[in-house]
């Protein structure tokens, strides 16, 4: 055996599919043979792993020797992010559902400047290929080659494929081809018989690359492997024709089944796990046509003394099945509609959702006041294809996905960038899927046009919340860097729960903020946060600070409970207070980069990052945790690499200006974030002035404390974990609870994944009490 992929089943139980080494060995063998790919070919890894695609992803780069390039998670699905890596690191071969493509041709369309791209094989499976998107890939691909393939999960990847190939044009569809090696494709009708050219039949596909069978379910194997003529058989379950050229054409579904996202999908399997979240009566899962794309919608007859609340069964969803097969509408009615022959109507369900709109009592007029309000408007009526819409309407209510968010953040990119603002695709993609309504965009537009911002220092984390009528709020505190910034992760994940309101403290000021001693910063700012909270009255009140962050929220509770206003929860996050003093410039500005997470061995070549680290370790230990003036030099005195090194002597000499472009242009080639020059020196100004204000003595606090300690270590991260804790565990009067958590100080918040778990950790804690 060599995988067992698990696909959608009508049971509500997934069917596990058994590959055996043989036969997807035949798919790549053949793939790479017929398509040229050899070892100096490098591929874009975009499909999950619970996606065969990816099966080949993997494979058919090491069976050549091949380069796989795995992106980031959590941004994985970025066309920005997409081109960099393929420019960083050639990609030759690209392997994607039809949806990705589009989104990379669409970005490329509005912002690829370049002349040419590295790729030259298109592998497109897994959905209907719009039949002008191989023309859009030859504006920017000249000599690229572009395949079309298809088959099933149950046969090894792909069984069939057609070259897209220069000047072809198509009717309705792109052809689904002729079969691979080994394999074979059939379109039988009703008694099993070939059908002739142009009539519709069933399609089945034979060969080598058929599974073994499905993971202990003999009746289901039974029932779609069999044999006839002497060949083994597997009944897809699709419909198909002959064309006269001896290809075959893809004509769709025949079962319950559809095609979401590349995902081939039992509508049987979602109503048995809305029955088992929800407990209604009945339901039904149909599809409807939203911008030519197919959506998921449900409908749910609950019992009498059930609550109709779609959120909750949404929510619950998520336990049972994957995104992609979580309905994009829900709605409770009072019976299932039937026809005249008593069947499920689809057509009348459908009909429920063709002009759905966000179900609000009220809605607010969109009042086009300006030019912005009238671009935004244009663009979102022009992409979503709606005839209206309201300012606090939800896009992705309004039919909005992945692909058509991106084509947004798009042309919001190319409105800001007439004001000659620098901002990142990745940065506006973020912000709209965070917040996506047509009144937020508007709003970070204008604010670009207001102040110059970058991902650390942003206008939109100016935010203190208006208050509600709701009794409890969450307060983050800024880190040295002045923003909340650090938060948008773990915010993502809590507004998915009714927590309360959110109160999010930036440095506002930052004149006022630079004209307070050091000595004095944390209690001056603090004093002027408690005034700030008093003013709104909240009864349950929720303290979250990270770094810097930590020990203004400390601070803040302190002086709450001596006003007698009580604290419910405070949440520290790797917070450390500073000892000793950075009077080396060079070594100061190097401690700040890992807020971007760039070392200086990213900045400059041929410096070890760990011997640094070593020496200014052992300069910290000679002055009492002090760095004086000077030490950088002393250091590559020492070392006769560094000694050696002209490039890093020149560099320390520069001016200030000099060395924070070049940080600029490293933090943009690692990261794609555009920083510029200007605003990172600023940013690391506010910095030096929050970094050197945490050199302070922790107060007692008389209530419980939840401290979340990073695991990993951090480079260039002066400080013992262990004396921090102990420290932190001193000053607590009440409970103090360790937590630890994955990443270190940098990623344990900056990483999607590892902040959506300290979400959850805030969440149960909550929920306990």
């Amino acid at each position: 055996m060599a995988y067992v992929i698990f696909t959608s089943g009508s049971t509500g139980e997934p069917k596990g599919v058994v590959i055996e080494q043989q036969a997807v060995v035949n798919t790549i063998i053949d793939i790479n043979e017929r398509f040229q790919v050899k070892d100096k070919d490098s591929i874009l890894a975009l499909s999950q792993l619970h996606f065969d695609l990816s099966v080949y992803d993997i494979f058919g780069m090491l069976a050549t020797g091949g380069t796989i390039v795995i992106p980031e998670k959590v941004r994985y699905k970025d066309p920005s992010y997409w081109l960099m890596l393929v420019e960083k690191w050639n990609i030759t071969v690209w392997n994607s559902v039809p949806a990705f493509m589009e989104m990379f041709v669409d970005y490329l369309e509005r912002f690829y400047k370049g002349e040419k791209l590295s790729i030259n094989k298109i592998l497109l499976s897994g959905d209907w290929i719009p039949v002008k998107l191989p023309e859009k890939i030859c504006r920017f691909l000249k000599d690229v080659r572009i395949y079309s393939l298809g088959g099933a999960t149950e046969a090894s990847i792909w069984s069939i494929y057609h070259e897209c190939k220069m000047g072809e044009s198509y009717n309705s569809s792109i052809p689904y081809g002729v079969p691979l090696s080994n394999q074979g494709f059939e379109v039988l009708d009703a008694n099993m018989k070939p059908c002739p050219d142009m009539v519709q039949g069933e399609l089945y596909i034979t060969g080598k690359g058929l599974a073994k069978e499905y993971l202990g379910d003999v009746s289901k194997t039974q029932s779609s492997f069999f044999w006839l003529n002497n060949k083994r058989i597997y009944k897809t379950g699709d419909f198909g024709r002959y064309l006269r050229n001896g290809e075959i054409e893809f004509l769709g579904r025949k079962d319950s089944q559809i095609k979401i996202s590349g995902h081939r999908i039992d509508t049987g399997e979602i109503e048995n796990a809305i029955m088992d979240c929800c407990s209604g009566k009945n339901c039904c899962v149909t599809t409807v046509d939203w911008n030519n794309e197919p959506k998921l919608v449900a409908v749910i007859v609950p019992k009498e003394d059930e609550k109709k609340d779609e959120k909750s069964v949404r929510e619950a969803l998520k336990r049972y099945l994957p995104q992609y097969m979580i309905p994009f509408f829900l709605q409770f009615i009072d019976e299932i509609p039937c026809t005249s022959n008593g069947k499920v109507d689809r057509q009348a369900i459908r009909k429920l959702f063709i002009d759905k709109r966000d179900d609000k009592i009220q809605h607010k007029r969109w009042e086009l006041e300006n030019l912005i309000d009238k671009e935004i408007y244009s663009i979102l009526i022009s992409v979503l294809k709606v005839d209206a819409l309201y300012p606090d309407d939800n896009l992705f209510e309004l039919g909005a996905d992945s692909l058509l968010m991106a084509q947004i953040a798009g042309r919001v990119k190319e409105i800001i960038e007439q004001t000659k603002t620098s901002v990142t695709f990745d940065e506006i993609l973020r912000q709209i899927l965070n917040n996506p309504t047509g009144e937020a965009i508007t709003t970070f537009v204008k604010s670009k046009q207001n102040i110059l911002t970058s991902e650390n220092v942003r206008t939109d984390d100016f935010r203190i919340i208006e208050k509600t009528a709701k009794d409890t709020v969450y307060i983050f505190f800024h880190t040295a860097l002045g923003t909340t910034n650090c938060y948008r992760f773990v915010e993502k994940e809590l507004r998915k729960e009714d927590l309360g309101d959110f109160l999010f403290i930036n440095v506002e000021d930052v004149e006022w903020y630079y004209s307070i001693q050091y000595h004095e910063l944390v209690d001056r700012i603090t004093d002027e946060y408690v005034r700030k909270i008093e003013q709104l009255h909240y009864k349950n009140i929720n303290l979250i600070g990270y770094c810097l962050g930590g020990i203004l929220a400390l601070n803040v509770a302190v002086k709450l409970l001596e006003k007698g206003i009580e604290v419910n929860n405070l949440f520290v996050i790797d917070s450390y207070p500073v000892s000793g003093k950075v009077e080396d410039q060079f070594i100061d500005e190097v401690i700040f980069l890992p807020n971007y997470q760039l070392m200086l061995s990213e900045v400059l070549e041929d410096v070890d990052d760990f011997k640094v680290m070593e020496f200014i370790t052992e300069v910290r230990k000679r002055n009492n945790g002090n760095i004086p003036q000077n030490t950088f030099f002393n250091i590559i005195e020492k070392d006769t690499k560094m000694k050696n090194n002209s490039g890093l002597w020149e560099f320390v000499n520069s001016t200030k200006e000099k060395r924070f472009e070049a940080y600029a242009k490293a933090i943009e080639k690692k990261t794609c974030i555009n920083v510029s020059a200007e605003l990172l020196e600023a940013t690391f100004e506010i910095y030096q002035h929050g970094f050197k204000g945490a050199n302070v003595e922790l107060p007692f606090y008389s209530g419980d404390i939840c401290y979340l300690s990073a695991c990993e270590e951090q480079k260039y991260f002066f400080a013992d974990k262990n004396q921090n804790l102990e420290m932190w565990n001193d000053i607590c009067l009440g409970e103090f609870e360790v937590i630890n958590v994955p990443g270190n100080h940098v990623t344990c918040i900056h990483s999607e994944e590892n902040a959506t778990l300290l979400a959850q950790i805030i969440i149960e804690r909550n929920i306990r009490g």
